[in-house]
């Protein structure tokens, strides 16, 4: 296994490191040249008696002798600790290598087997389509640095890049221009209290906060907001927000049971029976729309009033659960209700001017039935331009728009937003060709 092949390196490295302290020091002579410096040092003494050597000489040579014999001296001390040296050095060594060793048997996962080839392959590709991506937007940013759509975006894959230093620094530029946008209100905070380690810090909150103001169904915010809640000291109030946010999830949310299990966690350090928990998601499971499709259609008719009715009178209690207008909405729809359900999506629309996906679903709703030649509706015009203003990139809109710029008069501002479109769309494309068409079609300057 690899961590074994690790191991080894590790050890081997150990040893080259060891090498010099292990290499135990010459013996030598010593002993008999500390004889032989006596013996020098008598004979200098005698010398200096017989007057042979003048005083200053005499002294000179006994300072040359003892600094020699001091070196052997010093000499002999090293090697006595030499053994010391090893016997601290072994245990050091072990320390070295089974300490991260028992550090990985405990806390990691030694036998679990290798990732295929080919997962591996399809992540490394979807990090070069990202990377490409990443690239692309920077392009665009070069050519107009107040590409506000490009900003947003950059933004959004760098933080999926694991870039986030650089991603906050572009959120910041992208919410100055497009204010709206709660999703991104929502990643920056994200992003803050990852980088926190998990506080949510007073700017976090904020960020959090502003994403609420224009999309008070935002998963993210309200799970971080109860968790800042908790943090400043509102264990209960915490966990009173996290149930209201799972009474609110819709059918397989995939953030529902990451909020589940916070809220147990909450209530039992509360003293609560975590079963005593009111967060069940109020929409039909799985199991209940399985059922209905074994029911006559006179009772299947009824069975989706009956939901769409107690639906209904909850959004009079609850009306910022967004997903449940677009619930309403589509049941209404399923019933033939369509101005019933145009309703439900402007409510929608108005509760949540942040979301991109609920303006779209009102300015469809709002669209001619037989587009045709028939003229967009004011209102319909007015709703593709917030969703621009969320969203300078988005298709629909950047189509939409321009039929609108066409019908008001203004050929030059039509021919901008389909130019734009068009550099979204692969040349082959069949909208391609119709976006082709449109630009002919104009009148030229």
């Amino acid at each position: 296994m690899v961590w074994l092949g690790f191991l080894a390196l590790a050890a081997a490295a150990l040893l080259l490191l060891a090498t010099p302290v292990f290499r135990r020091p010459g013996k030598g002579s010593e002993d008999g040249r500390l004889a032989v410096y006596r013996d020098q040092l008598r004979e200098v003494e005698r010398e200096a008696a017989a007057g042979r050597l003048a005083p200053t000489e005499a002294t000179a040579a006994k300072l040359e002798i003892q600094r020699r014999m001091l070196a052997v001296d010093r000499q002999q001390r090293s090697e006595a600790g030499w053994s010391g040296r090893r016997a601290v050095l072994v245990p050091v060594a072990c320390l070295v290598l089974a300490g991260p060793l028992g550090v990985y048997l405990s806390l990691g996962t030694p036998g679990m087997p290798d990732i295929p080839l080919s997962s591996r392959a399809e992540e490394t590709g979807e990090l070069r389509e990202l990377d490409q991506a990443i690239a692309a937007l920077r392009e665009r940013l070069a050519r107009d640095w107040e590409d506000a759509g490009a900003m947003a975006k950059l933004a959004q894959a760098l933080a999926l890049r694991g870039q986030g230093e650089e991603a906050l620094e572009r959120l910041a530029e992208a919410r100055r221009h497009l204010p709206l946008r709660s999703d991104l209100a929502s990643l920056q905070g994200d992003l803050l209290t990852r980088q926190a380690d998990g506080l949510v810090t007073a700017q976090a909150k904020l960020s959090f906060e502003d994403a609420l103001k224009n999309d008070p169904s935002d998963a993210r915010a309200r799970y971080n907001l109860a968790l800042a809640r908790e943090q400043s000291g509102d264990p209960t109030g915490a966990l009173s927000d996290l149930e209201t946010l799972g009474r609110s999830a819709p059918a397989g949310a995939s953030w529902y049971p990451r909020v589940a299990e916070k809220a147990r966690a909450l209530a039992t350090s509360l003293g609560r029976d975590p079963a005593s928990l009111d967060i069940a998601p109020r929409g039909p499971d799985a199991a209940g729309m399985a059922g209905m499709a074994t029911l006559s259609d006179e009772q299947r008719s009824a069975a989706i009033k009956g939901m769409v009715d107690n639906l209904s009178a909850r959004l009079e209690n609850d009306p910022n659960d967004i997903d449940g207008w677009l619930r309403l909405a589509r049941a209404r729809g399923v019933l033939g209700d369509g101005l019933g359900a145009t309703q439900a999506l402007a409510a929608a629309a108005e509760r949540a001017p942040g979301r991109v996906d609920v303006q779209l679903a009102y300015a469809r709703a709002l669209l001619p039935a037989q587009m045709g030649n028939a003229p967009l509706t004011p209102q319909a015009i007015e709703i593709y331009g917030r969703v621009l203003a969320l969203d300078p990139d988005q298709p629909e809109a950047l189509w939409f728009g321009g039929v609108a710029a066409l019908e008001s008069g203004a050929p030059e501002k039509a021919r901008t937003l389909w130019q734009k479109l068009k550099e979204f769309l692969p040349t082959e494309a069949p909208e391609a060709k119709t976006i082709d068409r449109a630009l002919l079609s104009l009148p030229r300057k």
